[in-house]
């Protein structure tokens, strides 16, 4: 798979990567994922509470 980075995405890359923060794009991408995983799981685990709530 092929990602085209953003100007300001690229530059912010670049200077986690200047920085010690990431080891090279693929990283980038893959924290990315990762936070978007847990972005989702937070997302489902909000609306099945509210479909409980509603169930009382």
């Amino acid at each position: 798979m092929e990602v085209q980075f953003s100007d300001s995405q690229a530059q912010l890359a670049r200077l986690a990567g200047a920085a010690g923060r990431i080891a090279n794009e693929t990283a980038v991408v893959s924290e990315a994922l990762e936070l978007r995983e847990e972005r989702e799981r937070q997302r489902l685990e909000f609306v099945a509470s509210l479909d409980s709530a509603t169930e009382r």
